[in-house]
């Protein structure tokens, strides 16, 4: 659906190039619209100059402002982050968290990496900062790190903006270009013939796995160094991160004492719910464990019946992998409680001087 705003109404097309505009009722508390955002849900979100974000969903609006926690500020751009909330960008150098009920407002150095607003830039620019780790893009509500090569801190670079597709587009003060996919599997940029080009392939979740084409197929070394001599293209693969548990040891217990920890595991390839058991050695005596408890971890639980030291190995599957870790728990004796009541003699001395008889 392709949406535009203008005072005499918000007008939608679909992909049959119907036109709608929608009815100037007294819900839309502004015509100022500065800026519009179809969500995934289908519901229309639009930020007005002076600081409204109104909703459109199922032929009704309604309106959110200041009492909602937003800014007073001219909106400039609206995102959508994968958990469904809306980020909305301010003129006055402000992001705006909403989770469609309640707003939490961030400042220049409030997130990852320091992003921020950048002067001369149009307020339809992402926040961004530029390091030698490379250059961090707030994206629907993420800090998005992209390798860009040879645009050097120094050199710099002059704007970063999103297309409708959410591609970053970066220009650098020598007129450079680099686009980078949503997906962020493809980047292009254009360089003289001669240059000494360095490809660094850094995903945000996964791990690299191997240069598969261009010139340095074959490497699993995620730099990639080439001098450019032709229009040359390189293609990286990636790979789900191991199967693997996160704790490496337990904690100890007492006989007699509640015992409870958690077991978490990450990463894998398979999209069931994690399941465990127990392949090798036993849990102490009073213990147990669950089968899952979550989606990715479970749970060893029980009251300690004896003194004793345990060693076992704890198999996770996710349908696709499976891993295992050995762990040892050990169980202490009992705790003693000690309780150190007052002295009786003391207690009953001063008994005695309370029933003292009154001098006359």
């Amino acid at each position: 659906m392709f949406w535009s705003a203008r005072e005499s109404g918000t007008t939608g097309t679909s992909k049959q190039q119907n036109l709608e505009t929608l009815p100037d009722v007294e819900e839309i508390r502004s015509q100022r619209i500065r800026t519009l955002r179809e969500d995934n849900e289908g519901t229309l979100w639009a930020g007005t100059e002076d600081g409204l974000l109104m909703r459109y969903r199922g032929g009704t609006f309604a309106t959110y402002d200041i009492s909602a926690g937003l800014s007073r500020t001219e909106m400039m751009r609206i995102d959508e982050d994968t958990e469904h909330n809306l980020w909305m960008t301010w003129a006055g150098g402000v992001v705006t968290r909403f989770d469609r009920t309640r707003a939490v407002n961030d400042r220049p150095g409030d997130l990852d990496h320091g992003v921020a607003p950048h002067k001369h830039e149009s307020g339809f620019a992402v926040w961004w900062s530029h390091d030698s780790a490379g250059l961090h893009c707030l994206v629907n509500g993420q800090v998005r790190t992209l390798i860009v090569g040879r645009i050097s801190q120094t050199t710099g670079i002059t704007t970063v903006l999103t297309d409708g597709a959410d591609n970053i587009l970066i220009r650098s003060r020598e007129g450079d270009i680099i686009r980078a996919t949503k997906s962020r599997t493809t980047c292009t940029a254009n360089f003289a013939s001669g240059t000494s080009i360095t490809l660094f392939a850094s995903p945000t979740s996964g791990r690299f796995a191997s240069w598969t084409g261009g010139p340095c197929a074959g490497s699993t070394n995620p730099s990639c160094t080439f001098t450019l001599g032709a229009n040359t293209t390189a293609t990286a693969s990636f790979a789900n991160q191991p199967l693997t548990f996160i704790e490496s040891t337990l904690p100890d217990g007492n006989v007699g004492a509640d015992y409870s920890a958690f077991i978490n595991t990450t990463g894998g390839s398979g999209t069931e719910q994690h399941r465990f058991s127990l392949v090798a050695g036993s849990l102490p005596d009073g213990l147990q464990m669950q089968s899952f408890f979550g989606v990715q971890s479970t749970l060893i639980h029980g009251r300690p019946t004896r003194i004793q030291t345990s060693t076992f190995t704890v198999r996770v599957d996710d349908g696709a992998e499976t891993a295992t870790r050995t762990f040892t728990i050990t169980i202490n004796a009992a705790v003693t409680l000690a309780i150190t009541l007052p002295l009786t003699s003391r207690t009953a001395r001063l008994v005695a001087i309370s029933r003292s008889p009154v001098p006359t």
